[in-house]
């Protein structure tokens, strides 16, 4: 295997003569899912699920030239998909006001 062997990477669940993004089935379609290692173990950044993405896009590319690969990372937050985004609302349940709001949310804000 390709992949198998890349840090991060906790195991790979291969399936041949089928493509679920294309709907269609073949003897010259394949992919494949990653499950990465648990969070707790890959802290650095080297180790995100982007930059796992982007090692297996490359060897993909060097060893495998003629496929044409899409590789799609995880979603953000678990059931929102990874293109949709989401919206958040927060509300001043204690009718507090904005200043005291502000105060609580702030720390959530630096990015």
């Amino acid at each position: 295997q390709l992949v198998q062997p890349m840090g991060g990477i906790a195991h790979v669940t291969e399936i041949a003569g089928q493509s679920f993004t294309l709907n269609a089935n073949g003897s010259n379609f394949g992919q494949f899912f990653i499950s990465f290692e648990d969070f707790d173990q890959r802290h650095d950044p080297s180790m995100s699920a982007t930059a796992i993405s982007d090692r297996v896009r490359e060897v993909l590319a060097r060893e495998v030239p003629e496929a044409m690969v899409s590789i799609f990372t995880p979603p953000p937050v678990s059931g929102l998909g990874s293109a949709s985004g989401f919206k958040i609302i927060i509300e001043d349940r204690g009718d507090l006001g904005l200043e005291e709001l502000d105060k609580q949310i702030a720390p959530y804000l630096k990015g």
